[in-house]
């Protein structure tokens, strides 16, 4: 699997148990939104402080400084930084909490268990002795959510967080996956009282005030929709997420596999929250949405799409009085800049003869400027800093396609990256100043690394035989994925993890081998990875250079 700008979290673990030791697959989910706002790459977890044991389940072994994770003599990778031994064995990593607490499963043969650690190293504190194939968990800002009993979807739900420990049956009828939190896990959603078409929502301190649903009958998110059949897609995917300690939630209501029409709520910050409906903040608004919001920091500026035919573009004011303002007709996608001052979105309409990225102010009486004019066929990333974009205007070639930068606040005009349908987008650095991107690309996917500075200039190559890439948080160095292997059955794919600097280029610098392609996390400065090896394998951190 590629990963290009998208992280993926465990959901459950399905059959993978058999998978470590026989080579059966594992199932996995991609997240749910923890924050609105930019799109692009995962933000990064702060660091921990030291782990405790008082009101958990029970210990689990101890951590500490090991040699290499691919060197059992205890060499250093990459000669200069030693990993940090968190967990022994076969571990599947589920993420990486804000706070930088590591969750994974420990696999002893055909069972598992679920704990966490920090991920400086410390005691492992063990929240699920057992594990079922059926359970079902996933990280949320500061909080691990994990599932018990789960049959069709829905299970009994438990969290834990480092501030309250763990809270066990906080819900019989839970439908796994269904948990948000804020990044300091203060406050948190979840899905209370479901059934097999539908579930209401609470939201709640950390410290569990109260699972009273807040979103309820007529606006309960309606489950039919939110789950594809037959491996189609769904129909109406939710879209939940906190922006601080504000919740918005798009969905679709009823109980209607086939429904597409969304609504919009928020629910603000307080001991008795009042969730209201955004997308009808106008009268006369249109009553629905496509499932999908961006909103800046302070939740007082939301985008969203009408999920009528004319797909018209609005700013929703969430101020004490609720208001609008309307942006264009056919708008396909876009966002609301971290800072509320505008709105990036694209539009194109069914004739294609509109194809265009535009800029509108984020004020009653928006003011738009074409950034692009015509032939926007995507936008492809965003920058950290929310000053440049990433878009193609070339048809897709066998998956690849041409890259061209665009400046969010003009008069820049575009500048060519790569400029035929020959590129494989990575995004940008951390500090935004370089894209990176793939060319010469063989049937396997393995090809060159290559950047060029976001205003144009010259090209340089960075890595001649690699698989994959993850731009980090800050600053101008990269992970790079190389080396790719099956293993177990060809039902897990491992990496061998380097990291380079996109400006000052050199050697890529080895930091893990034979690491799970999706079992990885950065967390603060350190490079969290589960190593799945007969020899040398478990759950390692090392200090990213």
């Amino acid at each position: 699997m590629r990963h290009g700008l998208l992280i993926g979290a465990v959901a459950g673990i399905g059959a993978f148990l058999v998978a470590a030791c026989s080579g059966t697959s594992m199932s996995t989910d991609s997240p749910e939104p923890d924050e609105g706002g930019t799109s692009g790459t995962s933000g990064t977890s702060g660091t921990s402080g030291t782990s405790g044991t008082s009101g958990t389940s029970g210990t689990s072994g101890t951590s500490g400084t090991s040699g290499s994770s691919g060197d059992p003599d205890g060499g250093t990778e990459g000669g200069t930084t030693k990993p940090t031994e968190l967990k022994t064995g076969t571990v599947i990593l589920v993420g990486v909490t804000s706070d930088g607490y590591a969750a994974y499963l420990a696999i002893n043969g055909t069972a598992a268990s679920l704990e966490v650690v920090p991920v400086a190293g410390g005691t492992p504190t063990v929240l699920l002795p057992t594990f079922a194939q059926t359970d079902g968990v996933v990280v949320r800002g500061g909080a691990v959510a994990y599932w018990t009993g789960v049959t069709a979807g829905i299970g009994a739900l438990n969290y834990w967080t480092k501030a309250t420990g763990p809270k066990t049956a906080v819900e019989t009828a839970s439908r796994s996956g269904m948990f948000f939190s804020s990044t300091d896990s203060t406050r948190i959603a979840f899905s209370v009282g479901a059934t097999a078409t539908s579930t209401d929502i609470a939201v709640t301190t950390g410290a569990l005030g109260t699972k009273t649903p807040v979103l309820t009958g007529t606006s309960a998110v309606n489950l039919a929709a939110a789950t594809g059949a037959g491996g189609n897609p769904p129909a109406c995917s939710p879209d939940i997420g906190f922006v601080g300690k504000i919740l918005f939630a798009a969905y679709c209501t009823g109980t209607t596999a086939a429904t597409t029409a969304a609504r919009l709520y928020t629910v603000p910050d307080g001991a008795t929250p009042t969730p209201a409906r955004l997308d009808t903040a106008t009268a006369g608004a249109a009553a629905s949405v496509q499932p999908f919001w961006s909103a800046d920091t302070t939740g007082a500026k939301v985008f969203v799409i009408n999920s009528a035919a004319n797909a018209r573009g609005r700013i929703i004011f969430n101020g004490a009085t609720r208001t609008e303002a309307n942006l264009d007709i056919d708008t396909q996608d876009g966002l609301m800049l971290d800072d509320g001052s505008a709105v990036l979105f694209r539009v194109q309409n069914a004739a294609g003869t509109t194809k265009a990225i535009r800029r509108s102010t984020a004020i009653a009486t928006p003011v738009t400027t074409d950034l692009v004019a015509a032939s926007a066929e995507g936008l492809l990333a965003i920058s950290n800093d929310q000053k440049h974009a990433l878009f193609h205007t070339l048809a897709p070639a066998n998956g690849l396609v041409d890259i061209r930068a665009l400046s969010i606040t003009p008069p820049p005009a575009p500048v060519d990256i790569v400029a035929t349908a020959a590129g494989y987008p990575f995004g940008f650095t951390g500090n935004g100043t370089t894209v990176l991107y793939q060319t010469d690309l063989d049937a396997n996917g393995i090809g060159k690394l290559k950047a060029k500075p976001v205003a144009g200039g010259a090209e340089k190559e960075l890595a001649t035989n690699m698989y994959d890439l993850r731009p980090l948080r800050t600053g101008t160095g990269v992970l790079v994925l190389d080396n790719p292997k099956d293993a177990s059955g060809g039902q897990i794919q491992t990496v061998d993890l380097k990291w380079v600097d996109a400006v000052a280029g050199g050697t890529p610098k080895l930091l893990a081998d034979t690491v799970v392609s999706d079992g990885f996390e950065v967390s603060g400065t350190r490079l969290v990875y589960a190593r799945f090896a007969a020899t040398g394998g478990g759950l390692f951190s090392i200090a990213v250079p």
